[in-house]
Formats: C-alpha cells, sequence, structure tokens
C-alpha cells in the first residue's frame, strides 16, 4: 500500500478512539476554530431567555427550555465522572467523508484510561480495525493490511504514522480534560425528560465556545465552529448515556455510553500478535 494511504488510513483509525477520549470527557478535536456557529440543535429552540436556574438542587428539577447554573452543572457531572471505574459505548461518527461504527470499552481506573474498541471502515469491506490504547501506546490491527497482526505506535513518537499524539492520552485524564472543557462552556440548557433505549434520561445542551478550550486547538482537522453545542442525555447519576455532536465540516459524534461499572477486558496484545509498520 501507498505511503500516504497508508497514514490517511491509521489517521482514520486514530479518529474515533480521540472522539471518544475527548467526548467522553467533554471535548472535542480541532486544529483551528472557524468563526461560523455549527447548524443550532433542534432542541435548542425553546431555551429560555430568564436568568439561569439553579440545577442539581434536591427536589428542584428544571423547567423544559430553562437554563440552568452551569457551574452546579459542573459540579454534578464532574462527581460523576470521579466516580467512573469502567463504560461499553457505541458510536457512529462521520469524518474526511467517511461514516464508520466502532464499539468498544474503557477503564477508567488507570492513569491514563485504556481503552479497546473494534470499528468498522467501509473502506476495508467486511474488515474490521481492532484498535487498543494501552500504557501510552496505540496497538492497531489492520486486517490484511498488518497481516491480521497489531501495528504498535507510541503515542508520544512525533515521528510515528500518526504523529505526536500525546494529547491523546493527555485527554483521557476526566480531570484534565474536564477543566479545560469547563473553560469554554457558555450555558447549559435543560430540554426535558426523555426516554432513550427505554430509560427516562434528562437531555440537555451544552453550548460551547471552543476558542477558549486548550485542547480543542491542537489535534489535526479542517477547524472546528467557533460555537459547539453538545446533545448531551444524563442519567439519575448524572452520568453521560448518549452525546450527539456536529462539529461542521470537521464531521459528527453520535454515541452511545452504557454498562457502567461492568467489567471489561482490556489487554496488550502478545509480542507475537505485533508486527512492523506496513512497508510503503
Amino acid at each position: 500500500m501507498h505511503r500516504l494511504n497508508l497514514r490517511r488510513t491509521l489517521a482514520l483509525a486514530a479518529t474515533p478512539v480521540l472522539i471518544a477520549a475527548l467526548t467522553a470527557c467533554g471535548g472535542g478535536s480541532a486544529d483551528q476554530a472557524s468563526d461560523e456557529p455549527a447548524a443550532a440543535s433542534s432542541s435548542e429552540a425553546g431555551a429560555s431567555d430568564e436568568p439561569a436556574a439553579d440545577a442539581g438542587a434536591e427536589g428542584e428539577t428544571p423547567a423544559e427550555g430553562e437554563e440552568v447554573d452551569k457551574d452546579q452543572f459542573l459540579e454534578d457531572f464532574m462527581a460523576a465522572v470521579d466516580d467512573a471505574t469502567t463504560a461499553h459505548m457505541s458510536m457512529t461518527t462521520g469524518a474526511a467523508g467517511t461514516e464508520f461504527t466502532a464499539d468498544g470499552e474503557v477503564d477508567y481506573t488507570t492513569s491514563p484510561p485504556e481503552m479497546a474498541m473494534s470499528m468498522s471502515n467501509p473502506a476495508m469491506g467486511d474488515q474490521t480495525m481492532d484498535i487498543r490504547l494501552i500504557d501510552g501506546f496505540f496497538y492497531l490491527n489492520l486486517g490484511q493490511m498488518s497481516q491480521d497482526k497489531f501495528v504498535k505506535v507510541d503515542l508520544d513518537d512525533t515521528n510515528s504514522p500518526l504523529g505526536d499524539m500525546s494529547q491523546l492520552t493527555d485527554s483521557m485524564d476526566p480531570v484534565q480534560s474536564f477543566e479545560q472543557f469547563a473553560s469554554g462552556l457558555d450555558k447549559v440548557t435543560f430540554v426535558g425528560q426523555e426516554s432513550v433505549d427505554g430509560e427516562d434520561l434528562d437531555h440537555y445542551v451544552l453550548t460551547l465556545d471552543s476558542t477558549k478550550v486548550e485542547m480543542l486547538q491542537g489535534a489535526g482537522g479542517q477547524g472546528l465552529p467557533k460555537t459547539l453545542e453538545y446533545d448531551l442525555w444524563l442519567d439519575s447519576e448524572d452520568r453521560m448515556r448518549q452525546v450527539k455532536i456536529d462539529m461542521g465540516e470537521t464531521g459528527s459524534v453520535d454515541m452511545k455510553i452504557f454498562d457502567w461499572d461492568e467489567p471489561v477486558e482490556i489487554e496488550a496484545p502478545a509480542d507475537s500478535e505485533i508486527t512492523e509498520m506496513p512497508a510503503g
């Protein structure tokens, strides 16, 4: 395979992991924010112009379309992040003109968190990519392209085909990511309670100024809109269960997080399963 095509394939494989890491902790990725706002979420139309109400107080439920106190919202959400141990996720992502799906699991008890994911890529036909992020290394099984073995990429190696991906491990630190995310949060609007997969969840729209979040300025891409909106669904314990993001030309994310605190199996490939990078 031509080296350029290989680089594109590896970069595509990295995309859902980066998005999942940043999304799970409250961020996105971009090289530079543009001045054009993203298309407004259809569910924000009912947002009120009234002063923000207190959110999270015991016994209080915000009214539908009401802006809630973002600091209280962040406090409650951060507490849920701190309590997280493991989670499973499924995701549909559009990036670089390609839509692909991924299923995976994350272990937040390690530092940085570890992840295992299986991703379908239309360019690979019926084959899937096996992607693992463990102890600062990115393992990718590219099917026939890598003889059904794993390519091992050091996230700190600026000379790797993926370039410097150290921000990926940084972004998976929930505390660090959340603090950066909070700096750009403009407002939080409560849309209402909705049933998702048979479960009653609280639906919020988070409006973010992407230019105020440092981590959003470092990853590759065509650039995020200045105003970015997340449709976010939380369960009764303030854990994220679903998120939808329209990132304009950069792409889109539709992710569900489930089976919180259930066992996960994330292991590095054996040495016999690792191969050299395919030649160009």
